[in-house]
């Protein structure tokens, strides 16, 4: 069924994209959610402590709930041909992305908007930060934090609220007023929302190098923004790392990074092997080579 626009959570058992274990859809048309779904999904593997510290969902509390593939047609018949709202839209889309190349799914044809980068700038200078508790509180909206129904349903506020304060009709109109254009995701290519006035170089999306790796950050780049960069990270299914961790297997070094950078990357070295590279073999990498 065609939407004007569906928002969606995901909450994941680790920091594995494939460890999806509760999903939030609201499906709206005319400026109100029309259906709400919320998935408990079983990922057949590990908790992380940390995970279930933030969404309070245990390996018992999926035990008897279906893995993905089983949930999956009902859910590509909702998304499916729709526009897919996401805070932070590049670890959602990456959890699904991923899901569907590990139990060989059918792709969905749908397109990529996120309402973090939409809250970057219409909510700039309003707001402390962005993250969904704050903007919530904002709204005076109710917020069960990390409750992928809630999450979603905060997602659906922020869009409405944008539209209404702008006098715009619809998602489309507000994207454009915003200069963000959508991504994409199907069975022939992956691009997540950008910034139309201010896209670089498009890079393709065929680096095996970087699937899985966790990926830290020191320094400013000289050629394209750190956000750009996280986001093909997240493209090529890659994990960004927050800080310099032992965590972190490979470390992209741009100019004039800080000492205490340094000095925790020494330390990291003390205990493990990490790959460390420069802004231009990085730039190889997502360009293939």
């Amino acid at each position: 069924m065609k939407y004007e626009y569906i928002t969606m959570d995901f909450e994941t058992a680790s920091s594995s994209y494939t460890s999806a274990c509760s999903l939030g859809l609201c499906c709206v048309n005319d400026g109100k959610i029309v259906d709400k779904k919320y998935y408990l999904i079983n990922p057949n593997c590990e908790f992380n402590l940390y995970n279930v510290s933030i969404h309070h969902i245990t390996k018992e509390d999926v035990l008897d709930a279906p893995s993905f593939d089983i949930i999956y047609s009902e859910i590509y018949d909702l998304i499916n041909d729709n526009i897919i709202v996401c805070h932070d839209s590049r670890f959602d889309i990456n959890v699904l992305y991923s899901l569907i190349k590990k139990y060989n799914l059918k792709y969905p044809n749908i397109y990529i908007a996120c309402s973090l980068m939409a809250s970057n700038i219409y909510y700039k200078g309003i707001v402390n930060n962005f993250k969904l508790q704050t903007l919530s509180s904002y709204l005076g909206v109710v917020h069960d934090a990390h409750n992928a129904i809630s999450d979603a349903s905060i997602c659906f506020y922020l869009i409405e609220d944008m539209k209404k304060r702008l006098n715009l009709q619809n998602i489309d109109l507000l994207y454009e007023y915003l200069g963000l254009g959508f991504g994409k995701l199907n069975d022939k290519i992956k691009s997540g929302c950008y910034l139309i006035n201010k896209h670089k170089k498009c890079f393709n999306i065929i680096s095996n190098r970087l699937e899985d790796k966790k990926i830290g950050f020191l320094g400013k780049p000289k050629w394209n923004s750190l956000n750009l960069y996280k986001q093909k990270v997240y493209e090529n299914n890659g994990i960004v790392c927050k800080g310099l961790t032992l965590e972190c297997n490979l470390i992209v070094m741009f100019l004039n990074p800080s000492s205490k950078d340094l000095l925790s990357l020494n330390r990291i070295k003390k205990y493990r092997v990490i790959e460390v590279i420069n802004e231009k073999e990085f730039l190889g990498i997502l360009n293939g080579k």
